[in-house]
């Protein structure tokens, strides 16, 4: 902690407290202009009331007048006495110092908050409806799920609503149709409508690559991650998703597509209608109830659990038939965070499920039951033992 650090956390407790002379307004504006981190610092604390009563104890430390004394008494080590007042000094006007400065930090993730339930350090929020659109002309679009308003792209006309996309407009492709891509973060999930009635939700750690308006000939979407797909019926286009590389070809049918394996394997759960899936070798047709896995040439159809396909949309985690391993990598999704530990977990299978809208800590509480580890949060960290 130095004396920059200690002059940024002064002139943001004037800030939240509405007591900055004009000149010092002026240097911390001029600090945000230049700093990113300063800047979503101020963001942050605009409507943060409780940061006020937490930063007020800053205005009471005379920062020139003790500065100079902590220097003098470095300098001079003359008596041990005073050396120990001095650090006793020091180590309390560090210690508020530190302690708004964490706080600084913290402002900056939202999604950090106070444990008072589960015992950790902290708690952390789940993930909520966000995503970037990228436009033809490069630019970029931040969606948090709260816009409302109208989007144009030459010939693409775009309404936000709702937290979600819709396409309107032309339903069949132009000279001028642009091709989009929706890219979802980690701690995120979006919902789309296309020009042609389909509907896409888009899961955590994914990017969808489509155009604003379909070909007179077929609907075609490129997908990497995880999405569930309402197909719109269109006998004489057939809807179809590159995933990997995989066609999944589909009429009037509604599926889940997940590529988040740490194999490598593509599955893909069919909830209604039919599916076409070929990896340009050989192909399979698949009936509601099945799912297709596949990985580099090898495909396999087996029975599958319809709930996997529908939980994550639906807002619950569904373990069942799950590794430790893919729960957790599940969780690091969903919440952000980095999983860190030792345990070699076996290949048993999990069974349970909780609300996506469960903060960490609730997870965590539900998985120690279920395995029998010890759980912890630190920070971004999961850590397990």
């Amino acid at each position: 902690m130095d004396r920059e650090y200690m002059e940024l956390a002064r002139l943001v407790s004037g800030y939240v407290n509405g007591s900055l002379s004009e000149a010092d307004a002026a240097i911390l504006q001029e600090r945000a202009s230049r700093d990113p981190f300063v800047r979503r610092l101020l963001q942050a604390y605009q409507d943060r009331g409780a940061a006020a009563e937490t930063l007020g104890a800053l205005d009471t430390i005379p920062l020139d007048a003790d500065w100079e004394a902590i220097l003098s008494k470095r300098r001079a080590r003359r008596k041990t006495q005073l050396m120990r007042a001095w650090a006793g000094m020091a180590a309390a006007m560090l210690l508020v110092v530190a302690a708004a400065w964490l706080m600084m930090r913290t402002a900056s993730d939202d999604t950090l908050i106070a444990d008072t339930r589960y015992g950790h350090r902290n708690d952390v929020l789940p993930g909520g409806s966000k995503a970037v659109l990228t436009l033809s002309d490069g630019k970029q679009v931040l969606l948090n799920g709260g816009e409302e308003g109208r989007l144009d792209d030459a010939s693409a006309v775009i309404d936000l609503q709702e937290g979600m996309l819709v396409y309107r407009g032309a339903n069949q492709q132009t000279p001028d149709t642009p091709r989009h891509r929706i890219e979802v973060p980690v701690g995120g999930t979006f919902h789309l409508v296309l020009g042609d009635g389909t509907k896409i939700w888009i899961n955590a750690d994914s990017k969808l690559d489509f155009p604003a308006a379909f070909a007179a000939h077929e609907r075609r979407v490129a997908i990497q991650g995880e999405a569930y797909f309402e197909i719109a019926e269109d006998a004489a286009r057939p809807f179809i998703v590159e995933a990997d590389r995989l066609q999944i070809k589909a009429l009037g049918t509604a599926f889940n597509v997940n590529g988040h394996a740490r194999n490598g394997q593509v599955k893909t759960i069919l909830t209604e209608g039919k599916l076409r899936i070929s990896n340009g070798k050989r192909e399979e047709l698949i009936q509601p109830g099945f799912a297709l896995v596949s990985k580099a040439d090898e495909m396999r159809v087996e029975a599958a659990d319809l709930e996997e396909a529908l939980a994550w949309k639906e807002g619950y985690f569904y373990f069942n038939h799950k590794s430790m391993g893919e729960i957790l990598d599940e969780l690091a999704r969903w919440y952000g965070v980095e999983v860190v530990g030792t345990v070699a977990w076996d290949r048993k299978k999990y069974v349970g499920g909780i609300k996506r809208s469960a903060t960490l800590g609730g997870v965590c509480a539900l998985l120690a039951d279920l395995s029998g580890r010890r759980f912890a949060i630190e920070g971004k960290k999961l850590i397990i033992d």
